[in-house]
């Protein structure tokens, strides 16, 4: 039988944990703690890259996608804070997939193109939509 690493046979038949031991559990909980903090928004990212917005709950949430963009960098700054750089970058990764999927929107054109056609799924309609805009 194996024995965990961090543990070591203590003469007297029980097991005395290290001060190693005490480390990496230490260090297993500032990773668990950072990656909870960190999950809400890659999930969410993960819903806006991959369109799984389908649906009466998620289409209305999705609504909120700005606001999550502008708090994405609380968590890499909690993750840099517990000294978990590699749950940063993974933070930061879902901020930057946020931001990308906020900032066209934001600094959009001023105009948009005067005709759109639209086409309905399987009918063969076609909806010709005129938007006017006053300068």
């Amino acid at each position: 039988m194996r024995r965990a690493a961090c543990t070591v046979p203590a003469p007297g038949s029980h097991i005395v944990r290290t001060r190693a031991c005490h480390a990496l559990r230490v260090l297993a909980r500032r990773t668990l703690l950072a990656s909870a903090l960190v999950a809400p928004w890659v999930a969410w990212a993960a819903v806006r890259l991959l369109g799984l917005d389908v649906g009466h709950p998620f289409v209305a949430a999705v609504t909120f996608t700005p606001y999550v963009a502008v708090t994405a960098w609380l968590p890499v700054v909690a993750a840099l804070g517990l000294r978990r750089r590699g749950v940063a970058l993974v933070g930061v990764a879902a901020a930057s997939i946020l931001a990308a999927a906020v900032l066209p929107r934001a600094l959009g054109e001023s105009r948009m193109p005067a005709r759109r056609i639209l086409r309905t799924a399987g009918l063969g309609h076609t909806l010709r939509v005129r938007w006017h805009y006053r300068a």
